[in-house]
């Protein structure tokens, strides 16, 4: 299974994008330093949600304006700290405890972040079988 999520600081909302190339410029510390939070940020929402099962980290990160866009999520586990726990509750009950997502291409740009990222396991649930 593989995707990409990107949040925005300001508002924490998912959204999926193509990226523009844009010419090369200067960026200041301060941007590099917030662009390294960005990242964490996103990183706790697979790592701790999806991979650790720690469920109270969705309310710790994300706004309830929070959206994810990835493709193919339905309505109900899209929206805000709750969706965001349930559907990561139906990953991990579809691969049990051995949830491992990895981070393939982080991206930032100003307030966004764009993760392109490779989740794999043993099925051994609803969406899978372990036979």
């Amino acid at each position: 299974m593989s995707g990409a999520i990107g949040f925005s600081a300001r508002s924490s909302s998912a959204a999926v994008g193509k990226v523009v190339h844009a010419p090369a410029q200067r960026h200041t510390a301060e941007e590099f330093e917030m662009a390294e939070n960005y990242e964490v940020l996103a990183d706790r929402f697979h790592m701790e949600l999806f991979s650790k099962g720690n469920l109270a980290a969705a309310d710790e990160i994300l706004t309830p304006e929070f959206v994810n866009r990835g493709a193919g999520i339905p309505p109900e586990l899209a929206h805000g700290p709750e969706g965001a726990k349930r559907y990561a509750q139906a990953i991990r009950t579809g691969f049990g405890d051995e949830v491992n997502i990895s981070h393939d291409d982080v991206i930032v740009s100003g307030d966004r972040i764009v993760i392109r990222w490779t989740a794999s396991g043993p099925p051994t649930g609803a969406s899978g079988s372990n036979r």
